[in-house]
């Protein structure tokens, strides 16, 4: 097994400390390791494979229009989407969206949402699906 070495901020460090005592893992390595294996396996999906997506956006209340320009940028995509929740929770509106598309379409949907301006914070987790 190949040994690197890498910089990492004692903030940083500080929480991965945490997620190895909550989550059990061995050590640091083990954790980066982990980390490495989610990352660079949705880096293989092809950009037309099919694929399901779940994305979580959270805005902070604030006197802006971010609603309403994802509302704009959910109706575009209304075919793809398979469900969606909408939660208001303490001064902030919770976005739950289930999204079946080619990878490619998701990406371009992440890449809208994240330049929003605003106090947003847009996080996804995306699963191939098997070829029929």
């Amino acid at each position: 097994m190949t040994i690197i070495s890498i910089s990492i901020s004692d903030e940083l460090i500080n929480k991965m400390d945490k997620t190895i005592k909550n989550r059990g893992y061995v050590s640091r390595s083990e954790l980066i390791r982990e980390a490495l294996r989610r990352f660079l396996g949705e880096e293989e999906i092809g950009e037309s494979d099919l694929v399901l997506a779940s994305i979580m956006i959270v805005i902070e209340r604030e006197k802006s229009d971010v609603e309403g320009k994802i509302m704009k940028m959910l109706h575009r995509h209304s075919t793809k989407i398979k469900n969606f929740t909408h939660i208001q929770d303490d001064g902030r509106c919770i976005e739950s969206i289930i999204y079946k598309g080619n990878k490619k379409d998701i990406q371009e949907l992440l890449l809208e949402l994240r330049r929003l301006r605003g106090k947003i914070t847009v996080r996804e987790s995306i699963i191939p699906l098997p070829k029929q």
